[in-house]
């Protein structure tokens, strides 16, 4: 099982050497990018809602925002439960998306 910790990722690499970059660097870009943000893909992202505020409480809402948009947007992995921690300088919450790769490509091809 691979993991993400959202904003972890700061960097894009254009041109990923494997499938498990490329597919760590997309569900990046899913948990960095406010929905409503990309033009000609407004429904890509998450909600600005929990954005910008991951506060306790809202687990369960950012939870299925996520897995939603992981579902939409990168059917190469099967997500697994987020988890929470409190952040201690903003009283916020980070996250972390566990998921397995599900579909590999051949790299010889």
């Amino acid at each position: 099982m691979e993991k993400l910790k959202a904003g972890d990722m700061t960097e894009i690499n254009l041109a990923p050497k494997t499938e498990a970059e490329d597919v760590k660097q997309c569900i990046a870009m899913i948990c960095n990018t406010t929905r409503g943000s990309v033009p000609f893909m407004r429904g890509f992202g998450i909600s600005g809602e929990f954005m910008h505020q991951l506060t306790a409480g809202n687990e369960n809402n950012i939870a299925e925002d996520v897995a939603d948009q992981i579902h939409r947007f990168e059917d190469r992995v099967e997500p697994a439960d987020l988890e929470f921690e409190e952040e201690s300088e903003n009283g916020g919450l980070a996250y972390t998306v566990p998921y397995n790769i599900i579909s590999e490509v051949n790299e010889n091809d």
